[in-house]
C-alpha cells in the first residue's frame, strides 16, 4: 500500500507542478519502476489471495500505460490508462465490498479466491492458524 501512495503523491505532485497537457520522462520512469514494484506485489499476493493479487496487477498494468503516455505523449496510451483505471476502480471496489462483507459476517460472502495460508486465515482452526508462529521472523531466537 505504501508504493501506491507514494506513487499517487509523485503523481499529484508532478501533475499539480506542471503545465496543462504536458508530459513528464521523469514521471515515465518513476511510473515504470512503481509498476514493476506492484508487478511483484501482485505476484506474492497470488500465493494466497487472487482478488487483491488481480487488484495490483492491473494497477502495475495501469501504471506501466500511463508511464507509455508520459514518455511518448501518445494520447492512445493516456486512452488505455485511463480505461484500465475504470476497471481498476470497479475490481478495487470489489475487492474492498467482499473484504469489508467478509470482516463483518465473520466468513465469506463474495469470492476473494483465498487459497494457501489466506484460506487458512479464514477458514482453519485457530491450530493450523499458529502453526508456523514459531518459525516466524522475528519469534525464533536466532536468524
Amino acid at each position: 500500500m505504501s508504493v501506491l501512495a507514494l506513487t499517487w503523491l509523485v503523481v499529484g505532485l508532478v501533475l499539480g507542478t506542471s503545465p496543462p497537457g504536458s508530459t513528464s520522462d521523469v514521471l515515465g520512469l518513476f511510473l515504470i519502476f512503481s509498476g514493476t514494484a506492484m508487478t511483484m506485489t501482485g505476484l506474492t499476493a497470488a500465493v494466497s489471495k487472487l482478488v487483491p493479487a488481480a487488484v495490483f496487477l492491473l494497477a502495475a498494468l495501469r501504471f506501466f500505460t500511463t508511464a507509455g503516455y508520459e514518455l511518448s505523449g501518445d494520447r492512445a496510451w493516456e486512452t488505455a490508462a485511463g480505461a484500465l483505471g475504470l476497471v481498476l476502480f470497479v475490481l478495487a471496489l470489489y475487492a474492498a465490498w467482499a473484504a469489508e462483507l467478509e470482516d463483518a459476517f465473520g466468513r465469506t460472502v463474495l469470492p476473494f479466491g483465498r487459497r494457501g495460508k489466506g484460506k487458512v486465515a479464514v477458514q482453519g482452526s485457530l491450530l493450523e492458524q499458529v502453526r508456523e508462529i514459531p518459525t516466524e521472523p522475528g519469534v525464533r531466537t536466532k536468524l
